[in-house]
């Protein structure tokens, strides 16, 4: 189980969009997730953390970039 929750923590901590979060917890939803059910949670509350920070800042950043001859 430990490796299995390793594996799922490097694989799909990665992403940034509701839409995979959303995948995620529909594809566990119907799973026995004892033994790796807290990384589930860390893995969604990574994402949507990531989904905030985007939605958030994005336009600032992107903006900053073109200011300083980024992009």
């Amino acid at each position: 189980m430990i490796v299995f929750d390793r594996f799922i923590k490097r694989g799909l901590a990665e992403f940034n969009d509701v839409e995979t979060e959303k995948e995620i917890a529909n594809f566990f939803a119907d799973k026995d997730n004892r033994g790796y059910d807290r990384t589930l949670a860390v893995i969604s509350d990574t994402i949507l953390g990531r989904v905030a920070y985007k939605e958030r800042d994005a336009k600032k950043t992107l903006v900053w970039l073109q200011a300083n001859g980024y992009a």
